[in-house]
């Protein structure tokens, strides 16, 4: 009883793998008479053009183009594992006026001899593909950093960052150059500077559209060891009224302030005004404001103490 539920059971197995055998054959020869057949196909290809003009600006560097195909399923399947891509130099382009001219047989000779298919397969909506282009304008424009920084402790510097260059060659169509007012560069940020900032770093180019000569330009700031210096200038008060006479304390004022120690030995008290506006009293409290209207271009972070100076109207 056990032999035959066994030998059985071998027979019913053996039937579902010739089974599974026959349907992956049949499947299989069904599938290559498909692929046999000729079909139509609405394709697309992706033109890429090279060797641009320096003077001029194509409206699109790729294009895409659509084609009917005729050709078996074997040639579409072939088709779908090739690069999508072809590249044409617009050196072998006619050229009107403000436009080349591509040839769609030119196309077709490329797709035959990518695609191993017939010429007269491949069937496109027009003769000749138009091609825009305009010329290009050049302008300079200035070049902005964005770079933050901080110091260490006891150094500053006199001047401003600059570029250097401090500003750029760039080309483009006219409408587009005309909405670019400056370059900026990447962004960066320097802490405990100690030294000379002297660096290069990369611009950002605007639009895809524009062409920018350079890619990076180079930051310069000079740094230098500051001191902290004091020294008291006598005020002055502008702008009285010759009917009233002002008195006023105190007559002098401290000036606290950071000076490059290159140029501590030039300083001197004359260098430096500090004066009070009489127009911009505050009588009400009975003080005015004063403030430093002379002093060496290269002293950096001045302070006034006192910041108030009282005065009274003798009558």
């Amino acid at each position: 009883m056990n032999i035959n539920q066994n030998l059985k059971t071998y027979i019913s197995k053996g039937n579902a793998r010739l089974f599974i055998a026959l349907l992956l054959i049949t499947s299989g020869i069904w599938f290559i008479i498909q692929l046999s057949k000729t079909y139509k196909a609405d394709l697309s290809v992706n033109i890429k053009f090279t060797d641009i003009p320096i003077n001029q600006v194509i409206d699109n560097k790729k294009i895409s183009v659509n084609y009917e195909l005729k050709a078996t399923g074997f040639k579409l399947i072939w088709h779908d594992f090739k690069s999508n891509i072809i590249d044409y130099s617009l050196n072998k382009l006619n050229q009107s006026e403000q436009s080349y001219l591509l040839n769609t047989d030119l196309i077709k000779d490329s797709l035959k001899n990518k695609y191993f298919i017939k010429e007269e397969n491949i069937k496109f909506n027009k003769d000749t593909i138009k091609i825009n282009f305009s010329e290009k304008e050049v302008k300079y424009v200035k070049i902005k950093p964005l770079v933050s920084y901080s110091f260490a402790s006891g150094y500053n510097t006199i001047h401003q960052l600059k570029t250097n260059p401090d500003s750029i060659k760039v080309s483009g169509k006219k409408n587009i150059l005309n909405q670019i007012k400056y370059i900026k560069t990447k962004k960066i940020k320097i802490t405990d500077v100690n030294d000379t900032i002297n660096q290069l770093i990369n611009l950002r180019t605007p639009k895809e559209e524009i062409d920018v000569k350079e890619e990076q330009v180079k930051i310069y700031l000079p740094v230098q060891k500051f001191t902290e210096v004091k020294k008291v200038v006598s005020v002055q008060i502008t702008n009285v009224p010759d009917s009233i006479q002002v008195n006023y304390f105190p007559k002098n004022v401290s000036l606290n302030y950071l000076v490059p120690i290159s140029k501590y030995n030039d300083i001197s008290t004359e260098q430096f005004k500090v004066e009070c506006d009489f127009k911009d009293k505050y009588s009400k409290q009975g003080i005015i404001i004063p403030k430093v209207t002379k002093k060496p271009d290269y002293i950096k972070n001045i302070n006034i103490s006192p910041s108030k100076i009282d005065f009274f109207i003798k009558k």
